[in-house]
């Protein structure tokens, strides 16, 4: 007897190569959507006032800033996953160093740590 369950899998590009490694598990989804990189606009800049708004322990504002916003998209070529990434390792370099405001070297120090190697670009906020 089968029963009907929802599934839902949240993963990074390797549930593209689902069917070749489970068939029977690629049969029984029905449905697949993708959430690509984030471009350099509105939506872009409404992710970050989101995120920068919703951290009730420290102030994010800096965030908020257009140059900071282009630099945000800059190192992280708009994926959301490596922003949050970002975000959470400055938070936790603020935090450190007893502030509760991020500032440029939290960003910079923060790409540092959570992104090298990840990403192929020169930190956008200097060496």
């Amino acid at each position: 007897m089968d029963a009907q369950i929802g599934l839902i899998l949240a993963g990074g590009t390797g549930l593209e190569q689902l069917q070749e490694r489970d068939k029977y598990l690629h049969s029984r989804c029905a449905a697949k959507a993708t959430l690509g990189d984030f471009a350099l606009d509105n939506a872009w800049a409404g992710i970050v006032h989101g995120l920068a708004g919703h951290n009730q322990h420290h102030c994010l504002k800096f965030l908020t800033d257009s140059r900071q916003i282009v630099l945000l998209h800059r190192a992280t070529r708009g994926n959301l996953r490596t922003l949050k990434m970002l975000v959470v390792e400055a938070i936790l370099i603020a935090a450190d160093s007893s502030r509760s405001d991020l500032c440029a070297a939290d960003l910079r120090s923060g790409f540092g740590l959570a992104l090298n190697g990840l990403v192929d670009i020169a930190n956008p906020w200097g060496a």
